[in-house]
């Protein structure tokens, strides 16, 4: 029998007391200095990732960095670079190299797909400062909570008020906590989400994870219990503090 615990038992801490991941999202696109192209400035991901899909995808990302890199393996229907279509390259390219002015000194990366052909790239980068934050992450980009199993204050992301912290592990639309991922993989049936970052379907390796919250990975997951699945990771509690 599988057993969870409740992330909203006790009383919750402040917003204020949230520590926020390096996977935050941005609040607002004005900001001031803030010079984002992405069509959605208020979902920019500070951390490296990527994706392998064959269905709608749309991701935004802040690098900070022109040493940090960018590669394709197979072509999305649009990559821009602060605004500028690229091409992709199969190799690990440093974003200074493309040839683009950095913004709010650094790179804006949005990737979109659409259609039935493969999109795979990734992202090398070290944890970026988000430009378009004008405060401290609300709580709405994560929930805090209490009297977790393994004592503490957790920061569990919205949607994952009860996480299963056994290994009963299936893509039924229920929160699971994972220690450590080697991959993920829903056989493409829907969007999913890792620590409170959308756009995760299909085949998610260890490279495309965003950054760690309690100790791990709060994976909420879709209802479509129809498809196959699988993972390869260890199902754990979290540490909260």
């Amino acid at each position: 029998m599988s057993w969870g615990f409740d992330c909203f038992a006790g009383n919750a801490v402040s917003s204020s007391s949230v520590t926020p991941s390096s996977s935050s999202l941005a609040n607002s696109s004005s900001a001031a200095g803030c010079q984002c192209t992405c069509d959605n400035c208020g979902s920019i991901i500070l951390t490296g990732g990527g994706t392998n899909t064959n269905s709608t995808h749309s991701s935004c990302y802040f690098a900070g960095s022109g040493n940090d890199k960018f590669r394709i393996n197979d072509p999305c229907t649009s990559v821009k670079i602060n605004g500028e279509e690229v091409i992709g390259t199969h190799s690990e390219t440093e974003l200074k190299n493309y040839g683009i002015s950095a913004l709010d000194g650094g790179y804006y990366i949005e990737v979109k797909h659409s259609g039935s052909t493969w999109c795979q790239y990734q992202i090398s980068q070290a944890k970026a400062t988000n430009p378009c934050a004008s405060t401290a992450p609300s709580s709405s980009s994560a929930t805090p909570a209490s009297s977790a199993s393994s004592g503490g204050n957790c920061h569990a992301p919205t949607g994952c008020s009860t996480v299963i912290t056994t290994e009963d592990f299936q893509w039924d639309g229920r929160c699971y906590f994972f220690t450590s991922i080697s991959w993920l993989n829903n056989q493409n049936s829907g969007d999913f989400q890792i620590n409170g970052v959308d756009n995760y379907n299909g085949f998610v390796g260890s490279w495309s994870l965003p950054a760690k919250i309690d100790g791990g990975y709060y994976v909420k997951t879709n209802d479509n219990p129809g498809r196959c699945c699988g993972k390869d990771g260890t199902i754990d509690n979290p540490t909260c503090e």
